[in-house]
């Protein structure tokens, strides 16, 4: 899930495949995307007309045309940084890119969505959960840390208030939290939205017993990815130098929880 890889073309080409009995969830890549829908719109061409044709229907329409105006066919034009508290214009940004991007991989089909983000980079998810929630977006997935908090925002965007995200902060032993009122934001009334279903990222049997425990009820099952897997980047568990027996997930364990899961990365095969 690397920025881009999976792109909003490929994630509405395997959506799209999905029958039943052989399910499949098209995802997309939710890293940055903010800036990589930047980059399209500054370079103009094909990718640009159509990210403007998916914003087409965006609640705020004010918000899209600063977006359009700024970036369109104007390379020179420089990105807002990433700082704690995030600028108006950023979150312009952000909101719109993950709108755009769930928008375009739910075209051609009437399948399900997903959109995966990283825990640890934890800026950007308030902003960019809540544009995807506006377009209606089916599954999010999490990995690269511990997603304790995402359902509570799923929850508040669904009730129209306003949502926290705990971020950590060098020095600050409490971290930081992260708010965003959307209704505040944008100052009119806000859409519907409904809460996407959930799709934590794991990569040990320990890890699905805490977030079963903790946030019970509130996710579909879990993706367990082992040290085998592309991207994975947990140290070996208790200080080893290498990978070994403690970091192989116990299926036991996990079929005991009683949620479905699903194998990712080094399990497939050509065959």
């Amino acid at each position: 899930m690397g920025v881009n890889i999976s792109s909003p073309r490929l994630a509405a080409t395997v959506s799209g495949a999905s029958r039943p009995g052989r399910e499949t969830l098209g995802t997309i890549s939710g890293t940055a995307v903010d800036r990589v829908m930047a980059q399209m719109l500054k370079k103009g061409g094909i990718d640009a007309s159509d990210i403007i044709n998916a914003l087409a229907d965006f609640p705020f329409p004010e918000v899209v045309e600063r977006v359009i105006k700024k970036y369109h066919n104007n390379p020179k034009v420089g990105i807002p940084p990433f700082k704690v508290d995030l600028s108006r214009e950023l979150i312009d940004l952000i909101v719109c890119a993950n709108y755009a991007f769930v928008k375009l991989a739910k075209q051609g089909h009437n399948n399900p969505v997903s959109i995966n983000y990283l825990e640890k980079i934890g800026m950007p998810h308030l902003a960019s959960i809540y544009g995807a929630m506006l377009a209606d977006v089916d599954y999010v997935t999490m990995g690269a840390g511990i997603p304790l908090g995402i359902p509570a925002i799923f929850q508040a965007f669904s009730e129209k208030k306003e949502a926290t995200y705990n971020i950590s902060v060098i020095g600050r032993k409490d971290g930081y939290d992260m708010k965003f009122n959307p209704k505040k934001f944008f100052g009119q009334d806000i859409p519907d939205v409904k809460v996407p279903k959930f799709l934590p990222i794991i990569s040990t049997d320990a890890l699905a017993k805490i977030l079963h425990k903790r946030i019970r009820g509130l996710f579909e099952g879990f993706i367990i990815e082992d040290p085998r897997a592309g991207g994975h980047n947990a140290p070996p568990r208790g200080g080893a130098k290498d990978y070994g027996e403690r970091d192989e997930v116990n299926f036991q364990n996990m079929q005991d929880i009683g949620l479905p899961y699903w194998l990712a990365g080094s399990y497939a095969s050509p065959e």
